[in-house]
């Protein structure tokens, strides 16, 4: 016997995303309504399938390296996320906006830019700005090698 169908059908799914709603608020809006416990992830996973969701933004010209892990949510990785949106003239919330332009007046202040090396942990981090690093980005897009300590 198959399980009993609790996430409503990819019309009912758009139509709730189109009211607005988040991924979250559709998962309670369902267990509310069928007592069934749903997760945002089920959310999400359906309308993926459906093909009702966009891919998620990949901002590769400002975050070049291969991320996992907790570089992802890192500070540096999060500014950075938030200067793409910037750059490509999506909204950002007052508070956003203001971290960011104070977070690139610190970078610029300290003479930094972001760096990635994959054989540290964590492997983001704040390294001297260079002459030949893009002057229009905080990072070094190269993988910076670290030397470990003797």
């Amino acid at each position: 016997m198959s399980r009993p169908q609790i996430l409503p059908n990819s019309d009912e799914l758009l139509a709730l995303s189109k009211q607005g709603l988040t991924h979250q608020e559709i998962a309670t809006r369902i267990t509310d309504t069928t007592g069934y416990q749903v997760t945002r992830s089920a959310v999400s996973v359906a309308l993926h399938r459906a093909g009702l969701v966009d891919p998620k933004e990949r901002y590769q010209d400002e975050i070049p390296w291969s991320l996992s892990g907790k570089d992802l949510k890192s500070y540096p990785v999060r500014m950075l996320r938030l200067l793409a949106r910037q750059r490509r003239g999506l909204s950002l919330t007052v508070e956003e906006a203001h971290r960011l332009q104070s977070w690139l007046l610190k970078m610029e202040e300290n003479k930094a830019v972001v760096a990635f090396d994959p054989d540290q942990n964590p492997s983001i981090f704040y390294v001297m700005r260079r002459p030949e690093d893009d002057p229009e980005l905080p990072i070094r897009k190269e993988r910076v090698h670290v030397n470990p300590q003797k």
